[in-house]
């Protein structure tokens, strides 16, 4: 169970989160963000992501044991960090290994989990990758990349299928009929986070049209993600003062059609309340293909 210490003071926002601005050329030209190989300039779009009316960010600090993945598209775990060093050889021998067990926990021990992408983030601009670095999108994990300040989904259900038939091929067992889900295992590294925690919203409250995919281009590969248009229905969390030992599942597509989150969309949150001045935030995501028979 997560700690309650913080239950008794209000910590909920009120903040104007970033969406996709839409346009009327994106019914018949498709969203997207190019990193251009060998090309010494930032990346190219044809999209901005545009401040939207106030919302209410709430607090799940001492009521999160009600949140869960099948109905609200994510749940907060206590689950002890027992890294201490975040380079590329430590993480994937140790710490990938830790979360394949917590998803097994969560998901039961037949699950079959496929860890297909790990990130550093900080908010500390000294530590982040360059427009131009974070183009390599297939090189070194261990490098921090910034925070992403607008609302999304990580992955599209077609990049989902195509993440999960890639890894299928090489596995005895047939996971043809399995239930498919991707999970992001996101916390923070060492410091609790004093500033641009995650805001998590409702995937209950989300609906199909609500969602524009968009293309990740980096060199040869090409991705796709979802932008959520802004709704004034949407219900927003967070869990504030998050520690490093205290993870949250967050849920990127879901193969069952009978549960009420078939996906959670989340940005970053800048904290109106932060203190002054706030120790970085700095975190790490793990992104994982997740089979189960139910």
């Amino acid at each position: 169970m997560i700690s309650e210490t913080f239950e008794s003071v209000s910590r909920d926002e009120i903040s104007q989160l970033r969406y996709i601005d839409w346009h009327d050329k994106f019914n018949h030209e498709k969203p997207y963000v190019a990193y251009n190989d060998g090309q010494e300039k930032a990346p190219t779009t044809n999209f901005t992501y545009e401040d939207q009316h106030e919302e209410i960010i709430r607090d799940i600090r001492g009521s999160n044991t009600g949140f869960n993945l099948d109905d609200h598209g994510f749940a907060a775990r206590e689950h002890r960090l027992l890294n201490s060093a975040f380079d590329k050889q430590t993480v994937e021998e140790n710490y990938l290994s830790s979360v394949k067990e917590l998803l097994r926990e969560e998901f039961g021990p037949e699950a079959t989990c496929y860890i297909f992408d790990w990130r550093l983030r900080s908010s500390s601009e000294r530590k982040q990758l360059s427009d131009l670095d974070a183009r390599d999108e297939a090189g070194d994990s261990s490098q921090f990349h910034a925070p992403v300040n607008g609302v999304h989904v990580d992955t599209s259900e077609a990049m989902a299928r195509m993440h999960a038939a890639m890894f299928a091929q090489g596995q005895q067992k047939d996971l043809s009929a399995s239930r498919l889900r991707v999970v992001n295992v996101w916390r923070p590294l060492l410091n609790t986070v004093e500033e641009y925690p995650l805001a998590l919203c409702d995937g209950s409250t989300v609906h199909p049209d609500d969602l524009v995919a968009s293309d990740l281009i980096v060199d040869s590969y090409r991705g796709e993600n979802l932008q959520p248009l802004y709704r004034n229905y949407y219900k927003w969390h967070f869990l504030s003062n998050q520690t490093k030992d205290e993870v949250l599942l967050i849920k990127m597509y879901d193969s069952s059609s009978s549960v009420k989150a078939k996906c959670c969309p989340h940005t970053s949150l800048k904290l109106k309340n932060a203190p002054t001045p706030a120790m970085p935030r700095e975190s790490i995501e793990v992104r994982i293909i997740v089979f189960t028979d139910t």
